[in-house]
């Protein structure tokens, strides 16, 4: 295939980039260090940092040691002057957060929604907020927002596709609904792709080709990277294995098929079942009006019933990550999000054991299965790297 030509003015703008890149990698470098690492000669790095330096995006930290008894006057991006919001939105909750223009969170809150919240209540208690953390949190310029959705969600139309539970969201245009209300860019992404941008943003240069991110919370999704790219599909879609189906003649889903893998191993799915067996009459310490929080304490005291539901929704799991495995073959596997804090042990065996009988052994032997915290932390940060990406290449453009 013929590949376009690049011009000077894409070239600088992506030495650019590549400068802002390794200072928010490195947070400290001297110019020479710079000049090492993206191999530009030291006079283009000086002409870069003196443009970044009038704009406010780098500053100088003071002498730093570059050995054998020689300083060097270090920069690092300028954490107080600009800043950018970060929001993850689930079926239950939404998080906001502020982080500078380094990464660094500087403080974030969760809300609840209350049963009675549509989808245009929730939409105008996130403006609320966010009006909140930009007043109360940040002293410097807010840039941009970085918002991470369930997916299914359409990348080039700023909304979602279909949110099992909860409906009618794709109705509202979150992307357009945040641009206006604030005068600031908003970068719209599926929670698992924001999950593997932020995995990626911490360990990428420790990492091989490619990662695929799985988060198990109130639903299911996967973010795949190959080669520092993400996998986005036509439509943004791609990556959607909640929407695999594992059993032809399963559950029904809200999607329009059957046996879709989020159906057995969300945690809307696990305690919906722990609850429908106990309605049936079976055994176990949770009573109906209790939530996942309480369902999740009896798993971890042996409720023999909650116990058997967790381990369940694990052998469902392992079915669509297998599946992934075959289709993808990546390198990393990272499995996050609530599901994993039930009992983390319990799903790493499970997982382990069950993929290790069902791939090749050389597929098996150069896999690497990382189980993460199970916080929602990894999803609401890469809603933020996002934008922090995005507005580097904005002033790399200045």
């Amino acid at each position: 295939m013929y590949r376009s030509g690049i011009n000077q003015d894409n070239a600088q703008q992506m030495n650019r980039e590549l400068v802002l890149r390794f200072l928010r990698k490195n947070k400290v470098c001297s110019r020479i260090e710079l000049a090492k690492l993206t191999n530009l000669n030291p006079a283009t790095i000086t002409n870069i940092i003196n443009d970044f330096q009038k704009i406010g995006i780098v500053e100088e930290t003071g002498a730093i040691s570059e050995g054998k008894g020689r300083s060097a006057i270090g920069l690092t991006l300028s954490a107080s002057k600009y800043s950018v919001i970060g929001i993850r939105l689930a079926r239950k909750y939404m998080i906001i957060g502020a982080f500078d223009i380094r990464g660094e969170q500087l403080k974030s809150q969760e809300y609840a929604f209350e049963e009675w919240m549509s989808p245009g209540d929730v939409l105008e208690a996130m403006k609320m907020h966010v009006h909140e953390a930009i007043n109360e949190w940040i002293s410097g310029e807010v840039t941009a927002i970085g918002c991470a959705v369930p997916g299914p969600f359409l990348c080039k139309e700023g909304r979602v596709a279909l949110m099992t539970g909860f409906l009618a969201w794709q109705d509202i245009n979150i992307q357009e609904e945040l641009e206006k209300e604030f005068n600031l860019p908003v970068f719209m992404e599926n929670d698992a792709n924001a999950g593997a941008i932020a995995y990626y943003w911490k360990y990428g240069t420790e990492l091989k080709q490619s990662l695929v991110y799985v988060a198990v919370g109130q639903g299911v999704g996967a973010g795949v990277i190959e080669d520092g790219s993400l996998l986005a599909g036509k439509l943004g879609v791609a990556g959607e294995i909640g929407h695999m189906s594992i059993d032809y003649n399963g559950r029904y889903c809200e999607c329009g098929s059957r046996g879709c893998l989020e159906t057995y191993c969300s945690t809307l799915a696990f305690s919906g079942e722990v609850k429908r067996r106990k309605a049936q009459g079976n055994y176990s310490i949770v009573k109906e009006a209790d939530g996942f929080k309480e369902i999740v304490n009896a798993v971890r005291v042996g409720d023999r019933l909650a116990v058997d539901e967790y381990r369940h929704a694990c052998e469902c799991l392992t079915i669509g990550i297998v599946n992934i495995i075959n289709m993808l073959n990546p390198d990393t596997i990272v499995i996050d999000d609530e599901m994993v804090a039930v009992e983390p042990e319990m799903l790493k065996n499970i997982l382990q054991k069950g993929i290790k009988q069902a791939v090749l052994p050389i597929v098996w032997q150069e896999l690497d299965i990382v189980i993460g915290d199970g916080t929602q932390e990894s999803m609401l940060q890469g809603a933020a790297f996002l934008a922090i990406e995005e507005i580097m290449k904005i002033f790399a453009r200045k």
